[in-house]
């Protein structure tokens, strides 16, 4: 009885408590638990696996955290896509925060004048507001906004 008693003291330490109404997940999440104490008593066990002289074995803890660090391992990349790639780059106008800024001098609007080529809109305008990192003269706030947020503006 010492050693089940040992295994579960082990156990109700850093147990995974997960909260479900049907009885075989309480089983399946009880048997990993037990399963992963005699992974460690094992790993105890392993003559490759000594402490040197003057170090402490490796605590139930840190072989819990080993354990689940290894199961995650690569599992982890948040910035991985879904998908089939896109063969356009994006544009860094859509991609990177630009904020307004004023030129000196003024200039027709780069959305107005493309829609007014395009023959989207009557009468172009003339601003001395604008994307200072894109160099372009912009209306504000409804072209800018447009402007960046939008592929084909035009």
């Amino acid at each position: 009885m010492g050693g089940v008693d040992r295994a579960d003291q082990y156990i109700q330490y850093y147990v995974f408590q997960h909260k479900t109404m049907k009885w075989p997940k309480r089983i399946f999440f009880t048997m990993i638990e037990m399963l992963k104490f005699n992974a460690f008593r094992l790993f105890l066990a392993s003559p490759h696996h000594q402490p040197g002289p003057g170090k402490r074995p490796k605590t139930f803890l840190k072989f819990s955290k080993g354990v689940a660090a290894g199961l995650i391992g690569g599992y982890t990349g948040g910035s991985v896509r879904k998908g089939r790639p896109s063969l356009v780059p994006v544009d860094v106008r859509l991609t990177q925060r630009h904020l307004p800024g004023s030129f000196g001098n003024k200039s027709w609007c780069h959305v107005c004048h493309m829609r007014v080529k395009n023959n989207q809109l009557d009468t172009r305008r003339q601003t001395k507001y604008g994307c200072l990192d894109c160099g372009k003269h912009l209306c504000l706030p409804e072209c800018f906004t447009v402007f960046h947020s939008v592929k084909s503006y035009c």
